[in-house]
């Protein structure tokens, strides 16, 4: 929002969205390569020679994988010099606890109680909730379901993930900010998706199920996000805005895994617990899109 101009946040946030999903993936795979090659004799001997080299007194077969993340690290730090200043000042804020804590929750009072800012903040908020609960369901019902060891189900994880990239994609380079709200459907069919994919018996019918439900939350995401980072920098400031927001999303992920969790440690079957996350969805995003049908051409286009 202090680098890019608001006819442009949509675009820079679909390529946000797509490099950080790439770099998950990218992440993990090349996570599990390293600890592959971890016992193969020239990493052993890489191993060896690194070691007596500094003389470390580590006794593991992952000190050259660990090596190798030190680097990736450090030449991302670097990289991060490379990123240009806004040139925006603040004025100096109270660094005392309890300041913090009221000028917190007054902006988390603000942008709750703006029109705008609640619809994209409770999308995105309602969004990481039920995503993270996706991602652990999908273990789940891959061992229930298909008999699937759980290196071979982590790889279903990354078929969403291919879906967010591709939406957030087609998002990035199709939707204008001021027609941010007409993705909010698409959070339908991710309550739909809940309970269709906790039902499939077949990974023919839940691969392209994963793959929609990706894309759908990937075009969704992305408006949103720029919608809410746009409104909070004009009610807030940009960082206090991106702070509302992770603590909002965070403590959505928390109460919706626990809500998970609880359901599981019921034994209600899978299949319920994900009918109720999809329901869940929904009717929020029901409610949301008949907030969003109350607000005028004149005042969207004002964002």
């Amino acid at each position: 929002t202090e680098t890019v101009p608001e006819s442009g946040l949509v675009k820079a946030n679909g390529w946000l969205e797509v490099t950080v999903v790439m770099s998950v993936i990218l992440g993990t795979a090349c996570g599990g390569m390293l600890v592959a090659t971890s016992e193969l004799p020239w990493m052993s001997n890489f191993n060896l020679k690194f070691i007596e080299t500094f003389s470390l007194d580590i006794h593991t077969v992952y000190a050259g994988p660990l090596l190798s993340l030190i680097l990736i690290y450090s030449t991302a730090a670097l990289l991060n010099f490379g990123i240009p200043n806004a040139d925006v000042s603040y004025a100096q804020q109270s660094m005392r606890p309890i300041a913090l804590i009221q000028n917190f929750m007054k902006s988390n009072y603000m942008l709750w109680s703006d029109s705008i800012g609640r619809i994209s903040l409770a999308v995105t908020t309602l969004f990481w909730g039920i995503g993270a609960v996706v991602q652990f369901a999908v273990l789940l019902w891959a061992k229930e379901a298909l008999n699937m060891p759980l290196e071979k189900a982590s790889l279903l994880q990354a078929v969403v993930a291919f879906g967010v990239i591709f939406g957030a994609g087609v998002a990035g380079h199709s939707v204008a900010l001021k027609n941010a709200y007409k993705v909010l459907p698409l959070g339908l069919w991710l309550g739909f998706s809940l309970p269709a994919l906790a039902f499939a018996t077949s990974l023919w019918i839940a691969i392209p199920l994963m793959l929609v439900t990706g894309f759908a939350g990937g075009m969704l995401m992305v408006p949103m996000n720029a919608l809410l980072q746009n409104r909070g920098y004009h009610l807030l400031t940009a960082g206090r805005s991106i702070a509302v927001q992770g603590f909002n999303e965070n403590a959505s992920v928390m109460l919706m895994l626990g809500i998970y969790s609880g359901l599981l440690a019921l034994e209600f079957p899978l299949q319920w617990v994900m009918t109720i996350m999809g329901s869940t969805m929904i009717l929020g995003m029901l409610y949301l899109m008949r907030m969003a049908s109350h607000k005028t051409p004149s005042t969207c286009s004002a964002i």
